[in-house]
């Protein structure tokens, strides 16, 4: 079993977003008699406010992608576990800076992994994957280089 973390400065955005959440707790605390809200509700908020601290301060840890012979197993961190088998892997749409597609052959469907992995990662867990499944496909995405927007299509519409 091969496991890959998320690349160092995701992990160092997680823990600012953590930190972030933990003032955002010290605040709730101390100001406790300025905010305006009953106590049941300021309690659930802070309750809420720490658990989404510890969950970002512990997420550079948890946040992984394992794969074995069989299924691909990603945990973003959070609350987000994907189990993916191997066997049902039709092909990747991939993109170095978004995410993976991976679309299923039995289902139709699409499942999604954000890709916070650094580039050798990346390369590295396309290889493992072609290796144990060959004949699963990998399209390379582009960037495209005008996105249309509705503003812009209704301004067209209009003319």
């Amino acid at each position: 079993m091969k496991t890959y973390y998320s690349k160092e400065s995701i992990q160092h955005l997680y823990l600012v977003v953590g930190v972030g959440f933990s003032c955002l707790l010290i605040y709730l605390l101390i100001s406790k008699n300025s905010i305006q809200m009953p106590a049941a509700t300021h309690f659930m908020v802070c309750v809420l406010v720490a658990m989404m601290a510890a969950m970002h301060l512990v997420r550079p840890k948890t946040c992984r992608l394992e794969i074995n012979d069989e299924e691909l197993y990603f945990n973003d961190g959070l609350l987000n576990r994907t189990t993916i088998p191997l066997d049902l892997i039709k092909s990747i749409d991939y993109h170095p800076d978004l995410k993976f597609r991976f679309t299923l052959k039995k289902h139709h469907r699409q499942v999604k992994m954000t890709n916070v992995f650094s580039e050798e990662d990346q390369k590295e867990i396309l290889a493992l994957i072609r290796k144990k499944r060959h004949n699963i496909t990998v399209n390379y995405l582009e960037r495209p280089e005008h996105i249309i927007t509705r503003t812009e299509s209704k301004d067209t519409n209009c003319e």
